[in-house]
């Protein structure tokens, strides 16, 4: 059934609540499995049917804020969702003492009663209130962002509209954009404060009235986190800043030295990776959808079946709409056995990765649409982020489709921001761990505590500068998940962490790759996080090898992702074609695997040491010149024309061995070189040196021709004019290597 035909109309909440309670008399009243099983597979089924209700509203809401009915829905839903708890709970209470309890454990598995025990520390009567308050306050902090209203350049646009704007390559309109969108949440701070402050304080009261010290304990149990402790958090964020950390401010560095910026750098020069502009998709929406269905259709049958059904069913809304909420998400309506995608396109690479990430989170709840209990169609939040995560992995090497010539910048982009996000996931989960650890801070206390975390996890981001809102440290209230869902950002982390492992296997072997994914998803909400990762050969996030493995793997491969089309091979490799050295990866690019080849991830232009040794030969052999002047050769008397080129000689050859230097430290792909800055010297001081060489010995054929040897040995007449005809056919031969086609070969490919 099509989205836009679903009906929908309000239940009887009086009604539902009687229904719970007569299954759960019911299922107490069991006096075999059986008769227990059918209680509860009714009551699965009256949950799939209630859920799909309040999705339907929750959905409809989003897609338009200001649409009455649909507001005083969702409204009516944030006070009954709280109430219904009370049944649902007084429900898992009577399976976790039922008699048949080992049964139900042996057909559906143990994991429904860890988290229904779980689910139990999470609730008490006497916090509804509260729960409809926080409800009513989250939904009020969507419904103020979704009110945006920016002007700009003569228009007026939503948040999710300004983001083209704000990664426009040129530097003034991209800072005019960010400066516009920082007033809007500047002038709307009181309310973001007070949104805030009543939500931490609501939560916090919650976790008192449960028994707990504060919000922490309670916010873990509420994200089911049945396999990893605060404890396991603080020592993954240890390890970011030990692995993670470093390496993405790497990143960082070389986008200054891109960009020509001052490390650190703004959000609005952050926001800018390339300085030809960010990797844009060059279709329509609906070109977009398209090629989406393409890159399913060819990935497996599966996944052809499931996105069909998507597009078939209008069952995403990608269109950025005034009034509509911002963000994006997957969630499911069970009745019609189907996920469903809400998201924003605006115009940038976000669009296809709302094709690849939210599509990631819909086909594995469509592979598990049929399991029973039904909250074993999603597993916990971290397990199901690796889903959607790895699956913009998997879309490599239909990119092209997407990007088109920007289709290098794109792979880079996603390779970096993936390991530039980790550091921000951590953050803002240290962030809420502090905030809800004291309760009792003021909004400038919340903002100067995300100001110092921020030097720790982000020393890349300037935290001055005339952007209001964003350089006073306040970005994080733009961020959705600390209002609405506390403590749901780590697991984004724990996920990019396997995704990236994902990420190393389709290096080495797709195929192989795509069969573990399968592994890991098929099996759905079934068991742990930790456990279903090991099920599927899998490392756990939580072993400090799984980071430091990925980052090396990523650190290793960076350079070979460049956003020119350009496939290099060394000179000499290209003559005895050692093509073997050259293997062909996901992305369709030639990656050279040999020895020689040392390349700069900021240019297409490769360097080999080979090169640079005979560069440091000429240096060597200029060296050796300007020493044979020391020789009382004839003529060291006159200084005019030998002792004074001698030292200009010099001079050229310590400002080439600088150079030569600096061509080594290319081949470290983290470091940046500048072709135009120090390459193109290099050239023109060769040319240089070679001429002073050619006047040193005609000076000195001439003098030798008027004077004679003047009684100095054979070995001080004949060494000079050697070096300097070694430095002449050095520099010529630098000069020639240097004019070479081979430095810069375009596509290169193995002969067949």
């Amino acid at each position: 059934m099509k989205f836009s035909e679903m009906p929908y109309s309000r239940p009887d909440a009086e009604g539902i609540k009687k229904q719970i309670a007569a299954l759960t008399g019911r299922l107490k009243a069991a006096k075999t499995y059986e008769e227990a099983k059918a209680v509860f597979l009714e009551n699965e089924e009256l949950g799939s049917h209630v859920n799909t209700l309040g999705t339907l509203v929750s959905i409809r809401h989003s897609i338009d804020t200001r649409d009455k009915f649909y507001d005083e829905e969702q409204t009516w839903w944030n006070n009954l969702g709280p109430e219904l708890q009370e049944y649902n709970q007084a429900w898992m209470a009577a399976m976790l003492a039922s008699p048949f309890r080992p049964q139900f454990a042996e057909e559906y598995g143990e994991l429904m009663f860890i988290n229904g025990d779980m689910a139990l520390k999470t609730f008490k009567p006497e916090i509804i209130p509260l729960l409809q308050a926080e409800n009513d306050e989250a939904d009020a902090y969507e419904k103020l962002l979704a009110s945006a209203q920016i002007p700009f350049e003569g228009g007026t646009y939503t948040l999710s509209q300004m983001t083209p704007f704000k990664n426009d390559p040129d530097d003034a309109r991209r800072l005019a954009a960010w400066k516009a969108e920082g007033q809007w949440y500047k002038d709307n701070q009181e309310a973001l404060d007070a949104h805030y402050d009543k939500l931490v304080h609501l939560r916090d009261e919650m976790g008192r009235k449960l028994g707990y010290e504060g919000y922490t304990i309670l916010g873990y149990y509420r994200m089911s986190r049945n396999c990893y402790t605060k404890e396991d958090v603080e020592k993954f964020r240890a390890s970011v800043v030990k692995y993670i950390v470093p390496l993405a401010d790497l990143t960082y560095r070389q986008q200054a030295e891109r960009l020509g910026k001052e490390y650190p750098m703004s959000y609005a020069d952050n926001a800018l990776s390339f300085r030809s502009g960010n990797p844009k998709p060059f279709g329509t929406p609906d070109e977009i959808l398209a090629h989406g269905l393409k890159f399913y259709s060819e990935l497996s049958p599966e996944t052809k079946e499931f996105f069909t059904t998507m597009m078939d069913n209008e069952l995403l809304d990608v269109l950025s709409t005034e009034g509509k909420a911002g963000g994006g998400y997957c969630t499911e309506l069970p009745d019609y056995k189907c996920p469903f995608i809400f998201a924003n396109f605006n115009g940038t690479q976000h669009d296809v990765e709302v094709v690849t990430h939210e599509a990631g989170h819909a086909f594995e709840v469509w592979t598990n649409r049929n399991r029973i209990p039904s909250e074993y169609h999603w597993p916990s939040m971290e397990a199901c982020e690796v889903h959607s995560m790895s699956m913009e992995f998997f879309a490599w090497p239909w990119e092209e489709g997407f990007f088109g010539d920007d289709t290098r910048k794109f792979y880079y982009s996603h390779l970096a921001g993936a390991l530039q996000f980790i550091p921000y996931g951590t953050l803002v989960d240290h962030f809420q761990h502090e905030v809800y650890a004291h309760p009792d801070m003021t909004p400038a206390e919340r903002h100067a505590c995300w100001k110092k975390l921020q030097q720790i996890y982000m020393p890349w981001m300037k935290l001055d500068g005339d952007i209001p809102f964003y350089s006073e440290g306040m970005a994080w209230q733009r961020q959705h998940h600390i209002y609405s869902s506390p403590f749901y950002y780590i697991d984004y982390c724990l996920a990019q962490t396997v995704a990236l492992e994902f990420w190393a296997l389709i290096q080495k072997d797709f195929q192989s790759a795509w069969k573990t994914y399968m592994d890991y998803t098929v099996q759905g909400g079934s068991d742990t996080f930790t456990n279903m990762l090991k099920k599927a050969g899998l490392d756990t996030p939580f072993d400090e090898a799984c980071l430091k493995n990925a980052s090396a793997a990523a650190k290793k491969v960076a350079g070979r992702i460049r956003s020119e089309r350009y496939c290099v091979m060394a000179f000499g490799d290209r003559k005895k074609k050692k093509y073997a050295e050259f293997v062909e990866t996901v992305s369709g690019e030639i990656v050279y695997t040999g020895k020689h080849l040392v390349y700069d991830v900021n240019n297409p232009l490769p360097y080999t040491r080979y090169r640079t040794c005979i560069a440091m030969a000429c240096t060597g052999a200029a060296i050796l010149a300007a020493a044979a002047g020391l020789y009382r050769a004839p003529g060291t008397d006159r200084t005019l024309y030998v002792v004074l080129p001698y030292v200009f000689l010099l001079g050229f050859t310590l400002l080439m061995c600088y150079r030569g230097g600096k061509v080594v430290k290319a081949g470290n792909p983290m470091k940046a070189f500048d072709y135009r800055n120090s390459l193109q010297p290099l050239l023109h001081w060769a040319y240089t040196s070679v001429v002073f060489a050619a006047i040193l010995l005609i000076c000195y054929f001439i003098h030798l021709a008027k004077h004679g040897t003047q009684g100095c040995s054979m070995a001080a007449v004949v060494a000079f004019p050697l070096m300097a005809a070694l430095i002449a056919a050095s520099d010529l031969w630098l000069a020639f290597i240097l004019r070479k086609n081979e430095w810069r070969e375009a596509e290169i490919k193995p002969e067949e």
